[in-house]
This record gives structure tokens, C-alpha cells and sequence, in this order.
């Protein structure tokens, strides 16, 4: 009976440990990308990614994790963007890794659904995309190779892009190595620098004759390591002149106005120096010039800015394109004006177009730009959502604020549709954008 007991056991228990690993077995199977193979939970950290590691990363996101393919492709390109930028290569922006990303998903999923078809064209489409994935999923630059100057990355690049064999890894540590012996290297010089500093002022105390007293621990301690000669070739050696600063106030607020790129105004300004004959030895520029400038001018014009008399506050919205280059986005407008003077204040980005949000993103501006005592009307165009009684912008700006304004509403958009409407009793509905009869007038 004993033994009975125990067949029966052994029995369940090899029943129960084969369901589990035959379901563990489907569930896997299942969760295999066609053409791709299984999700990846991130990349790893001895290669590049290629554009294979890259889809099936973005589908751990999409299909195991079950994000949407926007955020999965947004989170899969954050993470290709920071593996790329930790060995300083030139890169693409952050938007045209998305749209990469977007293109490579399409792509696939283009192939995949025909996957079924066993015609000759579907066959080579997967024989192409099969052999095309495991290259690098390249976001460098297009002049990339041109533009490097450390040998050791370019020469990672060209691997990565062919034979893969380089690891990241050592170039990371080769790279640490040689910053560690160049900063040695250069407090071995500011040390000297600052013996040569002291054996100079030693000297020209000494040459000046006014009486004060060197021990000779002091001299004797300077004149082991240099020669009076060299002191005084040092003090009478011309310094150098500093560099010429060329971005003035009116060059960051053109650069701000344009929304002209740091990297981009840098190479403009550069090209301007050299035509213009100077010496770019001679300017301070720099990306990272421009970008403190840029921040410095935005600061210094806020904190500079007054407004002596009452000012009137315009606010209205409008779809951009987002930064991510996937959709649009909502944003106001926001600008003060009086006295023979404008000022745009900013332009916030609000999740959606509601009454409240609006009002929110116009009153932190004024609070900021401490403004709240001048302001004495809005002004703003007439659709429900700035012109109703309850949860408007107007109404909740005065609460806001603790005062009534004067409305100054815009009725350029209601004396179109009542122009649209006398056209269309006089001439007709008319589907074209431009009227002949009104070019004929234009062009007379």
C-alpha cells in the first residue's frame, strides 16, 4: 500500500511539473516576434544597438508591457539617445530618432502582414528585412566620420557600422584612462605654474629695492628648481589678450526669435568670423558659450523688464507641432502691451484648450514677471471658452487677479463670417481659396 501511495505521488506531481513547464513553453513561444525573436527588456551594454535589439526592445514595451506605440517608441528612442550620447558621438535629434523608429515599426509591420503569403515577392520582402536587422540602427550624423576628431571613437564607429567586434565598454575605459592621466597631467602644471608665480614675485620684490627682507630658506628653495634668467623672462613675457566677445544682446534675442539651434548658431557665427577675416582663436564661441548667453539674456530680460504704466494682456491659443514630432500640441500665446510696447511673456504648452488651464498658464506669466498691479483689460478673441459666464478665461483671470478688467474682445473673426455671409447671398457658395472676381480687383 505504502508503495501505492507513493507511484500515485510521483505520478501527480510529474503530471503537475509538466503542465507548468509546457505552459511556460507556450507562453514563450507565443510571445515570439515573427522575424525578430523574443521581447528584450533593455539593451546591453557591450555593442550599439542594431536595429533588430531595437524592435525587440520596443515590443517588450508595446506587447508585453502593453504601452501604446507611441510611448513605447518614445521610450525606446530616450534609450538609444542616452547609449549613444555616453561615448560623446555626433547625433541626430532627439525627433529624428522617433521618426527612425517609426519608420523601422512600419516597416515591419508592413512585411508581417503578408506573413501568410507564399508568394515569391513576400519571401524576398522577409529575406531582405531578415538580413537588413542586425546592422547598427544608425542615429549618427551624416558627416559624423568628417567631424570627429578623437581617432579612438571614429574608429569605434566605422566597427560598429561594419564588423561589431569592438566593445563599448573598453572604449569607455580607455577613454576614462586617458581623461584621468590628462588631469594629472594638468595639475602638474598648475603646481609649476604656481611656483613660477611665486619665484616671480620673489624677484621683483628683490628688483625693486624697497627694503623688505626674503629669508633665504625662500630663495634658496625657488633657485633650486629655475634660474633668476627664467623669472624674468616670465614677468616680461607679453600676456595674451583676451578673447573678443561677439554675441551681443541683439545677436541672442535675433538667435531666440528664430529659434535658431546652439550647435546651429555656432557654426553661423563661425562661418561669419572667417569671412569676415577674424581669427576664431581670438572669439570666445562655443555651444556652450551660446547656450549660457541664451540663459543669461533670458534672465537679465526678465529681472530688467518694468512696466511704469497699465498694461493690457493678450492671450490666445494655437496647435504646434510637439517636440517629439509625433503629434500636436496645445499652446498660448501670452503678450502684454501698453504704452507704445509689447512684450511676449511666454508661451506655455497646456495638455488641453479648457478655461482653466488657460487662465492658470496666463496667471502664472503674470506672477512671474510681477504684473498682477498693471494689468487693467484683457485682450482675446471670441470663442465659448473665452467668453463665458462660469469657467472661462476672462471670468476666472479677474477671480484670479481680485479685480474686474476691461474686455477688449477681437471681432476680426466675426466680421468674417459676416463677409463669408454676404458673399454667399451675392456670389454663391464657393469652394475655391481664391475668388477670381477678388484677384481681378487685387491685380487692377
Amino acid at each position: 500500500m505504502l508503495h501505492l501511495h507513493c507511484l500515485l505521488y510521483f505520478l501527480s506531481f510529474h503530471a503537475l511539473v509538466s503542465g507548468k513547464l509546457c505552459k511556460m513553453l507556450e507562453t514563450r513561444s507565443s510571445l515570439a516576434i515573427p522575424l525578430i525573436g523574443e521581447p528584450l527588456d533593455s539593451f546591453g551594454g557591450e555593442f550599439l544597438p542594431t536595429t533588430q535589439d531595437v524592435l525587440r526592445v520596443y515590443f517588450f514595451y508595446h506587447r508585453v508591457k502593453g504601452w501604446t506605440q507611441k510611448d513605447a517608441v518614445k521610450e525606446v528612442s530616450e534609450k538609444i539617445h542616452v547609449l549613444w550620447s555616453k561615448i560623446d558621438l555626433p547625433i541626430i535629434e532627439m525627433k529624428n530618432v522617433v521618426r527612425k523608429l517609426q519608420m523601422e515599426v512600419q516597416n515591419y509591420r508592413a512585411i508581417v502582414r503578408n506573413i501568410k503569403r507564399s508568394s515569391q515577392a513576400q519571401r524576398t520582402r522577409e529575406t531582405n528585412f531578415v538580413q537588413s536587422i542586425p546592422k547598427l540602427f544608425d542615429i549618427s550624423c551624416k558627416d559624423a566620420l568628417n567631424t570627429l576628431d578623437d581617432e579612438d571613437v571614429k574608429e569605434f564607429l566605422i566597427d560598429q557600422q561594419t564588423k561589431r567586434q569592438f566593445e563599448m565598454r573598453r572604449l569607455l575605459l580607455d577613454r576614462g584612462e586617458r581623461q584621468k592621466g590628462d588631469h594629472e597631467c594638468e595639475r602638474t602644471k598648475q603646481a609649476q605654474n604656481e611656483e613660477v608665480e611665486l619665484l616671480t614675485h620673489t624677484m621683483s620684490n628683490l628688483s625693486s629695492n624697497t627694503g623688505s627682507f626674503m629669508s633665504n630658506e625662500v630663495l634658496s628653495r625657488n633657485s633650486s628648481s629655475y634660474s633668476v634668467e627664467f623669472a624674468n623672462e616670465l614677468a616680461s613675457k607679453p600676456k595674451k589678450p583676451p578673447r573678443k566677445k561677439i554675441l551681443s544682446e541683439n545677436v541672442i534675442a535675433a538667435l531666440d526669435r528664430t529659434n535658431v539651434s546652439n550647435a546651429s548658431a555656432t557654426h553661423i557665427l563661425a562661418a561669419q568670423v572667417v569671412d569676415s577675416g577674424g581669427n576664431l582663436d581670438n572669439i570666445s564661441l562655443s555651444v556652450n558659450t551660446v547656450r549660457r548667453r541664451r540663459i543669461a539674456h533670458r534672465s537679465q530680460d526678465r529681472s530688467t523688464f518694468t512696466a511704469d504704466g497699465p498694461r493690457v494682456l493678450h492671450f490666445d491659443g494655437k496647435l504646434f507641432p510637439a517636440l517629439s514630432g509625433c503629434n500636436k500640441e496645445e499652446r498660448i500665446a501670452i503678450v502684454v502691451s501698453g504704452d507704445k510696447t509689447e512684450k511676449l511673456l511666454g508661451v506655455p504648452k497646456v495638455d488641453r484648450g479648457t478655461g482653466s488651464l488657460i487662465a492658470n498658464a496666463a496667471f502664472s506669466l503674470v506672477t512671474e514677471w510681477q504684473l498682477q498691479d498693471k494689468i487693467v483689460a484683457l485682450g482675446f478673441d471670441t470663442p465659448a471658452v473665452n467668453t463665458g459666464l462660469k469657467n472661462r478665461v476672462n471670468v476666472l483671470l479677474q477671480q484670479k487677479m481680485n479685480k474686474r478688467l476691461l474686455w477688449l474682445t477681437c471681432r476680426h473673426h466675426m466680421m468674417e463670417i459676416v463677409c463669408r455671409d454676404v458673399f454667399k447671398a451675392g456670389f454663391g457658395l464657393t469652394k475655391r481659396p481664391n475668388v477670381t472676381l477678388f484677384k481681378k480687383f487685387r491685380d487692377f
